[in-house]
């Protein structure tokens, strides 16, 4: 157990007996109990000053995997469709240590108490992620607060226990139910009255989520690590890769089990790429902005995929354009190649000069304010400047003669 308030065997046996350590007990609640997710935090930049978010769930409904692929949950319909009582306070350590920890005290069991009031008898589940840890670091006895429950539930221990693959898994709630299939932002409106869901809605939302199968792939996939392939959340990064294909449905948003950098990376590794990267822009429209908010944000509508030669591209353009992945069809194109040689060389020829004079410039002022250098950018014959160490470097028709040495 996570914490340094048990001092007895009796407290030890009290906090097993009421702990719900998985996802398949957790199924045997639906029926009588409430759910009531507790967060405490440090107030961002102020020392003794805590933000504590509560959030009641009266029903866990079963799972019913029923939405749009293309459509994202949003906290704020899940407060709504689900009946949520939220509640967010600050509370205010500073102070002697006895007078602190009383006040705190009687501000959050008034708080529990206001939030539970008025719901039927049944048990009570306390659920957060290592709450224990974040009570102590408060000052507070997690102990007494759990004996006010008659279960508990700690999230980061149930993620664990899900798979193998997810232990010692850490990951803000943020990235969890991005995971999950969660838009970033949701506000629920109740009347006239808007309500920003807290950090204990979101635990809640943790917690219905981890009833469906298809969601801990999805953190499984998460954690997965490509050590021979570069992961990139903008496809820019490959911008100079010679062996590559885009990934697009024409500007839609990808199917959802390739729709990240992530899920991408994972369903293609059998071609054995050597890079992969997705975003949100439209590569049949130049115009439009490219957004890349990472490799795990789910939503992208394009994808990048290098190769180390043409035969291997080749055969992934021939696999994948016109596939159906998840009911729809996506298509994947041949990128072609723009050499670094010859994007400075255009760009330097809209400037009104060439690769040759630009670096020649350089080097003239590079001899004139280092002096003591000079040798450096001459040819060991000392009267000519080496343009290139080795005549097979040089890009196509870089040289105006076949002597590289002649200025």
């Amino acid at each position: 157990m996570e914490t340094k308030n048990i001092h007895t065997q009796e407290q030890l046996d009290g906090l097993v007996e009421r702990y719900v350590p998985t996802v398949k007990a957790v199924e045997k609640l639906r029926d009588d109990t409430f759910f009531v997710s507790m967060v405490i935090k440090p107030a961002l930049g102020v020392w003794g000053l805590f933000e504590v978010s509560l959030a009641l769930l009266p029903t866990l409904d079963e799972p019913i995997e029923i939405w749009d692929d293309d459509e994202r949950l949003t906290l704020g319909g899940f407060v709504l469709a689900n009946n949520v009582r939220v509640m967010s306070f600050k509370i205010n350590m500073i102070g002697q240590g006895d007078a602190a920890k009383l006040r705190a005290d009687t501000t959050l069991v008034r708080a529990l108490n206001k939030l539970c009031e008025n719901i039927p008898q049944g048990k009570i589940a306390l659920v957060g992620f290592s709450l224990q840890k974040a009570m102590e670091n408060m000052g507070l006895n997690f102990v007494d607060y759990n004996n006010m429950f008659s279960l508990w539930i700690d999230l980061s221990r149930m993620i664990e226990a899900t798979s193998p693959d997810l232990t010692n898994f850490q990951a803000s709630m943020g990235d969890i139910l991005n995971a999950f299939g969660y838009a970033p932002l949701g506000v629920a409106q109740f009347g006239v009255k808007n309500v920003l869901p807290n950090d204990a809605v979101r635990a809640l939302a943790v917690l219905d989520g981890l009833q469906y199968p298809r969601n801990i792939h999805n953190l499984i996939l998460r954690e997965q690590t490509f050590p021979d392939t570069a992961v990139e959340a903008r496809v820019e990064s490959f911008r100079f890769r010679q062996y590559k294909a885009n990934v697009h449905r024409s500007g839609l948003p990808l199917p959802r089990s390739i729709n990240s950098t992530q899920k991408l990376a994972v369903a293609i590794q059998n071609y054995r790429p050597i890079g992969v990267a997705a975003d949100v822009s439209d590569p049949l429209n130049p115009q439009f902005k490219t957004c890349s908010p990472g490799i795990r944000a789910m939503g992208m509508t394009r994808g990048c995929v290098c190769f180390k030669d043409k035969e291997a591209l080749a055969k992934f353009i021939k696999d994948y354009d016109g596939k159906t992945v998840d009911g729809v069809k996506v298509k994947a194109d041949e990128i072609s190649h723009q050499p670094l040689w010859k994007l400075v060389k255009d760009y330097l020829r809209t400037k009104g000069t060439s690769m040759r004079d630009h670096l020649k410039g350089i080097t003239t002022s590079a001899k004139e304010s280092l002096s003591g250098w000079s040798d450096l950018f001459h040819s060991p014959a000392g009267v000519n400047f080496p343009w290139c160490p080795n005549t097979e470097d040089a890009p196509p028709g870089y040289y105006d003669t076949g002597d590289y040495h002649t200025v």
